[in-house]
């Protein structure tokens, strides 16, 4: 489940930079990859981060047994699968756009 959505992720990217594009025509494609595939990776990391520092700060009484140390895990693998998804989707959406500046 967590491939196909990262697979979502990284093909949202280059739709997201054809709005882009429209609204900033002159930016280069390198920059339009970046804010384009930095968007939705970004929301990903802002929630781990929030998963993160919520688990880290319960109480013991609101932890049963590891589970505050288990959503830390895997708010940091997550977090780790969208910096990933990230950069596959600055690659996508940069040869995306060097496609459509050929045409």
């Amino acid at each position: 489940m967590d491939l196909i959505f990262g697979l979502i992720i990284i093909a949202l990217a280059p739709v997201i930079s054809l709005g882009v594009r429209r609204f900033r025509p002159l930016w280069p494609p390198f920059k339009i990859g970046w804010v384009s595939a930095a968007i939705l990776p970004g929301i990903i990391l802002l929630l781990c981060a929030f998963v993160f520092a919520s688990a880290s700060m319960a109480s013991p009484e609101r932890c049963a047994g590891n589970s505050c140390k288990q959503a830390m895990a895997m708010a940091f693998v997550f977090a780790i699968a969208a910096v990933v998804e990230f950069l596959l989707g600055w690659l996508a959406t940069f040869y995306f756009q060097r496609w459509l500046a050929r045409r």
